[in-house]
């Protein structure tokens, strides 16, 4: 379940990000450059309503409040998401959707819908922009990213550690068995 999820991940990386070597620790739902292409068709508040057929297009991201830390991402405005954003309908965007749907203006505050062609919209207010990263390949074009505060089955964990990682795989993986003694660790 989402909510069995949200605690097996939260407590994992609480306790990894107390391991002294560790600088931050997080997970998304798919990493970059993994082949994971999931998506979404979004509307812009405000804007005319496209013709059928006509959609444009993000990635959609999950992700815990320590991801973009982990990986180096950083934060170009506004704020991070924190553990109090779980639930509610915010969203980190980046740098490629802001200059896109927003040419010009600042995104933040502003909204866009997700899942609108079936009726009711997903509204996401945008609470920050982070910078571009290379979902596709390392020569390919920065994907339009949308990030949501949360966790599901199957995320990949992310450590950030202040020497050589590969001495943390031990530590990390006796962490997870803690938690769940069941959860395959690959």
């Amino acid at each position: 379940t989402r909510s069995g999820a949200d605690t097996f991940y939260r407590e994992i990386i609480e306790r990894i990000e107390a391991l002294p070597k560790v600088r931050s620790a997080g997970a998304i739902n798919i990493m970059p450059l993994s082949g994971g292409a999931w998506g979404q068709d979004i509307t812009i508040e405000g804007r005319p309503v496209r013709p059928r057929g006509d959609y444009i297009w993000a990635a959609h991201r999950e992700v815990t409040p320590g991801y973009f830390r982990a990986m180096g991402i950083p934060l170009l405005k506004g704020r991070s998401f924190t553990g109090s954003d779980k639930g509610k309908s915010v969203a980190v965007i980046s740098e490629t959707m802001a200059r896109r749907y927003w040419p010009g203006e600042n995104p933040l505050g502003k909204r866009f819908g997700v899942n609108c062609s079936g009726g009711g919209c997903n509204w996401n207010t945008v609470i920050g922009v982070v910078g571009d990263v290379k979902e596709e390949g390392t020569t390919a074009a920065p994907t339009t990213a949308m990030y949501f505060p949360g966790t599901m089955n199957g995320m990949t964990l992310v450590v950030r550690a202040a020497q050589d990682p590969t001495n943390l795989t031990s530590d990390i993986r006796d962490i997870i068995h803690s938690v769940d003694p069941n959860q395959p660790v690959g």
